[in-house]
């Protein structure tokens, strides 16, 4: 399983970073050992037939202030704004350590 961990304003961003859309859930973003949780303020609204574009603040971050809007994947018009809240980090949990709480 993974634990949480605190929450963090900003995660780092590269070409390769994965994302993965939970429709009226959460945007997870990353791989391996550490998972990133944005359930932003409406999750409700994340669908995955949605595609993100940002305007960043921080080059080389993805941050809760940063400008996001959606699109439909499909058609490329405009569907919503999207607003970020920090991001919630997963981490796997060896086998046999125990956790928190």
């Amino acid at each position: 399983g993974r634990v949480a961990g605190e929450p963090v304003r900003c995660i780092r961003s590269q070409p390769s970073l994965r994302m993965q859309t939970i429709d009226n859930t959460a945007y997870v973003f990353g791989s391996g050992n550490t998972i990133y949780v944005q359930r932003t303020r409406n999750p409700e609204d994340i669908d995955s037939s949605h595609t993100l574009v940002t305007q960043r603040f921080q080059a080389g971050q993805i941050c809760r202030l940063d400008v996001v809007s959606t699109v439909d994947r499909f058609l490329g018009f405009f569907t919503g704004a999207v607003f970020f809240e920090d991001f919630v980090p997963y981490t796997r949990v060896k086998d046999g350590e125990s956790t928190p709480g």
